[in-house]
Formats: structure tokens, C-alpha cells, sequence
């Protein structure tokens, strides 16, 4: 733990680096913040919450349940602890009462992301008890909500492309070819990009600074251009 960050004194404060970190997909480094934030009598439900994803990326399976349901103690039906909960592959058992929890939570979901996550972990034990029919509708009702959501164009991405394309970017020289330099890996949701860091960053002459986001916030403070976390065509122009 950073004796800097520690000395703040604030739990508060110190909970925030911890979900910094846990964003940056630093899990590792943030679970030691959260749980001193948590020590010191920061009692926020989301605390609990970002300990059981922390642990769970930890291989902690145990210590995850633990504090997912801890926050689900203070705030029932918290959807993302519902599908931490499912995330962590547990045996189903009769009368564990897994899906008529997850099904009596669904009506209560505050809108729509929440209400697609519920169905999302309701697909994921209904799917382990090889109800097929069932956990079917339970992931297309999910896939549908998250749909609804997202507003995207095939057009726009077309033109964007075509304007990546068009770029002519001289590549910069190196004026000491043995001096560290950046390994940046790209690609789409779900292609492996995690699973590619992981393997690179265990290497002892690679450090890993997790999963950010800090080109585009980079180009954006560059050229005052507000906008998504994500590159955009007016961006890229």
C-alpha cells in the first residue's frame, strides 16, 4: 500500500484509488486500497462490490461470494453482485434457490442495464441446469434490453475506417533502440486483447499497466474535442 495514499487518512479517498485501479483492470494492485478503505469504516455497498470482482479476478471464489453478498445485504437486488454471483460457476444444488432469487429480482431492476444483467445471470444458472429452453429466452430478453441501448451505425463506423485509412502518419524514430518502449494491443471485445496482456505482462521484462483508456482521453485534452472514451470520426479528422 502506497504510505502516500495511507497517510490521506480519508477511507473515502483511498477507496476511490482502489476503484481506479479496479477500472484500469489492476485488480491485484486495487484489492489491498478496498479493503483498508473498508477497514477503516467505509461501508458503501459499491465497496463490496468492487472486493468481490477483485477477488474473483483473484481466483478467490470463496472470499468473492463472501463480499458480493455482503453488498447484496445492504442493497438487495444490486444487479451487478447478482451477476458476480453467477460469475463464479458454482455447483448448482437442489433447493439452493439461485434462479427464483434471480427471478424475483428482475421486476425490481431500477432500468434497463440492470434489468439486462439480472437476466444475464438468470441465463447463466438456468444454462448450468441445462434448463435450455428457459435460459435461452433468459439471454435473448438480456441480449434485447442491451440493444436497445446502444446507438450504433454501420455507416459511421464505414466512414470512420475510411478516414483512419486515409492517415499518412510518419513513423517516429527511436533514438535509442534499447531503451523501453510501449507494447499497445488492439482489437475488438471479446478477440482475446485480455487474455494477450495477461500472457505479456507476466513476463518479467514487461510491465503491465492494465486496460486503459488514455490515448483518447490523451488526443481529446489535445484538440478540445469532447466525446466517448472511444474513437470517433470528428476525433480521427
Amino acid at each position: 500500500l502506497d504510505p502516500v495514499v495511507l497517510a490521506e487518512g480519508r477511507p473515502e479517498v483511498i477507496a476511490e484509488f482502489g476503484r481506479l485501479l479496479s477500472n484500469a483492470t489492476l485488480h491485484r494492485e486495487a484489492l489491498p486500497l478496498l479493503e483498508e478503505a473498508k477497514a477503516r469504516g467505509f461501508a458503501d455497498p459499491y465497496l463490496d462490490y468492487l472486493i468481490g470482482l477483485c477477488r474473483l479476478y483473484g481466483a478467490d471464489v470463496a472470499g468473492a461470494e463472501v463480499a458480493f453478498e455482503a453488498c447484496l445485504a445492504k442493497v438487495p437486488n444490486h444487479a451487478p453482485a447478482l451477476r458476480g454471483l453467477t460469475r463464479l460457476r458454482r455447483r448448482p444444488q437442489a433447493g439452493d434457490g439461485r434462479v427464483e432469487r434471480l427471478r424475483a429480482a428482475i421486476p425490481t431492476a431500477r432500468d434497463a442495464l440492470d434489468a439486462a444483467q439480472m437476466q444475464f445471470a438468470l441465463f447463466s444458472e438456468l444454462d448450468q441446469r441445462d434448463a435450455i429452453d428457459e435460459a435461452w429466452q433468459a439471454l435473448d430478453t438480456g441480449m434485447r434490453l442491451r440493444r436497445e441501448q446502444l446507438a450504433f451505425d454501420p455507416a459511421d463506423d464505414a466512414a470512420l475506417f475510411d478516414a483512419l485509412r486515409s492517415l499518412d502518419v510518419a513513423v517516429a524514430a527511436h533514438d535509442d533502440p534499447s531503451a523501453p518502449r510501449p507494447i499497445f494491443i488492439v482489437g475488438l471485445p471479446r478477440t482475446g486483447t485480455t487474455l494477450l496482456e495477461r500472457i505479456l505482462g507476466n513476463h518479467p521484462e514487461v510491465a503491465d499497466a492494465g486496460e486503459l483508456e488514455d490515448v483518447v482521453r490523451q488526443l481529446r485534452w489535445c484538440t478540445g474535442l469532447p466525446g466517448p472514451a472511444v474513437l470517433d470520426l470528428p476525433l480521427a479528422r
